[in-house]
C-alpha cells in the first residue's frame, strides 16, 4: 500500500499524543485489512477475472 507508512505514522500519533494504544491497534488493523482487500482485487483484475 502506497500510503501505509503515512497511515502507520498517523496511528502512532494517536498512541503517542493521546496515549490510546487501543485506537492505534484498531487503525492499524483497518489499514492491514484494506491493504489485503486491495491486493486481492488487483490480483483478480490482473488475471482477467474482473472486467
Amino acid at each position: 500500500m502506497k500510503n501505509y507508512p503515512q497511515h502507520k505514522s498517523n496511528a502512532d500519533t494517536v498512541d503517542e499524543k493521546y496515549n490510546d494504544i487501543a485506537t492505534n491497534d484498531f487503525l492499524i488493523g483497518l489499514v492491514e485489512q484494506h491493504e489485503k482487500m486491495a491486493w486481492m482485487i488487483r490480483a483478480r483484475k490482473e488475471n482477467n477475472r474482473i472486467p
